[in-house]
C-alpha cells in the first residue's frame, strides 16, 4: 500500500456519509454539501466519532448574504417570510439574527407533514413583503415548489430562491454558488493547508457566488431590479462593511 492520506476530501453528502462511517485515520474536508445536512451527518455520528478532525464547504448561503440581497435588491421590503420544516426548523433563530441585521422583520411558519405547506404560505403571504425559500426537503422538494412559486406569484409577492434553477422555475432572484466557485474555494482552501499544514479551518460558507434575477417575473410583479451585477457589487460592499 502506498503513503496514507494527509486529506480526505468528498463531494456532496452521500460521500460524506460513507467516508465519516469508514472512520478515516486522515482529516476530513466534506464540500458540496448543505450545512443542515452536515449537522444532521455530525449528530449521527455523536459517541462513534472519527479520531480525525472534520469540516464542511457548505453549498448553501448565510442567512445574512440571502436577506441582506434581498434588501438591497427590493428596499421596500420590511417582513420577509419563510415556512420552515423538520431540516430548517433549528434555524428559525439564526434568521431572526440575521433579518434583523438586514433591517427586516421574519414572519416564520412551521409544519411538520406536507399537507399543512398550502396553509402555511397562505399564512405567512398575508404578513410578509416577500418570501424566502429555504432549503427544506419537506417545504421545497419537486412535488411542492412549482406550487409555492405560484402562491406567491397569485398574491403579487416575489419569492427569494437559493439556487439558479429556482430563478429559472419563477423565483425572482437567488443568490448561490456554483460548483466552479465551490471547486475555487476548495483548491484554495487545500492548497492552503498543503503549504502550511495545520489543523483544519472551521466549517465554512462560500467565498465566490452568484446572484441572477427573473426579470420576466419582475415585470409580471410591476417591480424594477437592478442588474445583477449592480446587486452583486453592492451585496459585496455590505458584506465588507462587517455585521
Amino acid at each position: 500500500p502506498g503513503p496514507a492520506p494527509q486529506l480526505v476530501v468528498t463531494v456532496g453528502v452521500n460521500a460524506s456519509e460513507a467516508v465519516l462511517q469508514a472512520r478515516p485515520q486522515a482529516p476530513v474536508l466534506c464540500a458540496l454539501l448543505p450545512r443542515a445536512a452536515f449537522d444532521a451527518l455530525h449528530e449521527r455520528r455523536r459517541g462513534h466519532e472519527s479520531p480525525a478532525p472534520v469540516t464542511a464547504l457548505y453549498v448553501d448561503q448565510p442567512a445574512l448574504r440571502q436577506l441582506r440581497l434581498l434588501r438591497v435588491a427590493l428596499p421596500q421590503v420590511r417582513q420577509v417570510g419563510v415556512v420552515l420544516g423538520p431540516d430548517s426548523q433549528r434555524d428559525e433563530p439564526l434568521l431572526r439574527e440575521a433579518a434583523t441585521v438586514a433591517g427586516l422583520v421574519l414572519e416564520a411558519e412551521r409544519i411538520g407533514a406536507e399537507r399543512e405547506l398550502v396553509d402555511a404560505v397562505r399564512r405567512v403571504l398575508e404578513r410578509a413583503d416577500a418570501l424566502l425559500a429555504v432549503p427544506d426537503r419537506l417545504v421545497f422538494n419537486r412535488h411542492t415548489a412549482q406550487n409555492v412559486l405560484l402562491a406567491g406569484w397569485r398574491r403579487g409577492k416575489p419569492v427569494m430562491g437559493y439556487s439558479g434553477a429556482y430563478v429559472e422555475a419563477g423565483a425572482l432572484l437567488a443568490v448561490f454558488s456554483t460548483p466552479a466557485q465551490i471547486g475555487r474555494q476548495l483548491g484554495e482552501t487545500i492548497a492552503a493547508l498543503a503549504a502550511t499544514p495545520q489543523a483544519l479551518p472551521a466549517p465554512q460558507y462560500p467565498h465566490y457566488y452568484s446572484i441572477d434575477v427573473n426579470a420576466r417575473v419582475a415585470r409580471s410583479l410591476g417591480l424594477r431590479l437592478p442588474p445583477a451585477e449592480w446587486l452583486a457589487q453592492q451585496l459585496a460592499e455590505a458584506e465588507d462593511s462587517g455585521p
